[in-house]
């Protein structure tokens, strides 16, 4: 009876650790598979770290790139300012030039008329008194 008690006992410990051993295999895969995924997943993490680092550069490039254009659009919109200001006073200064020199013109030609139209007058009288001379001759 111990034999067959043995046998059995042998016969039902060969079938479960046989049982067993299936199940760990099969724990064991499913852990495998596990810590793949994890590792998958761990892989993941690091190449979006690396992402966030590239637009992050990417971004802080573009900031100076931005901030450059800005000096630059500010510098020829200050430059062009500058130049219109500059012709636009020159364009006061002509306006005023030329008043100056047309009230100059004006005055003078007021200031010389009289002078010369009393000398023409006089020219005149004495051509008049001329001719009046040489008829009565």
């Amino acid at each position: 009876m111990r034999g067959l008690i043995a046998f059995v006992h042998e016969f039902l410990e060969g079938g479960v650790s046989a049982l067993l051993e299936e199940h760990v295999v099969a724990e064991g895969f499913n852990d495998q598979i596990v810590d793949f995924c994890l590792e998958l997943e761990q892989l993941g993490r690091k190449f979006e770290w690396i992402l966030q680092i590239f637009f992050i550069f990417d971004n802080f490039e573009a900031f100076f790139v931005d901030i450059r254009l800005h000096l630059l659009n500010d510098e020829f919109y200050s430059r062009v300012y500058l130049v219109e200001n500059i012709v636009h006073k020159l364009k006061l200064v002509d306006l005023l030039l030329v008043e100056h020199v047309l009230a100059a013109r004006v005055l003078a030609h007021q200031l010389l008329r009289l002078p010369l139209d009393g000398l023409l007058q006089n020219d005149v009288a004495h051509l008049l008194l001329g001719l009046i001379l040489e008829e009565e001759v």
